[in-house]
């Protein structure tokens, strides 16, 4: 629950996201941002094309993943 909570989003957008991507993004990039953040950080990574390997590895370093086509059925 975030109420009232503040939160910084950190994120990347790719056009394909696969296992690579998300330990770069998280190494090179979330790791440090949040240091510095004053305030809960959350990380997204947003991709038309998410690789199921990428999407495990978001989801053990806490991550979330967003997709072009997810709820649109």
């Amino acid at each position: 629950m975030l109420e009232g909570e503040k939160v910084v989003v950190i994120g990347e957008v790719r056009s394909r996201i696969y296992e690579s991507d998300v330990d770069r993004f998280y190494h090179r990039v979330y790791v440090h941002v949040s240091r510095l953040a004053e305030a809960r950080a959350i990380g997204v990574l947003f991709g038309y094309l998410v690789h199921p390997s990428a999407r495990r590895r978001a989801e053990e370093l806490g991550l979330h993943v967003v997709t072009a086509y997810e709820g649109s059925r």
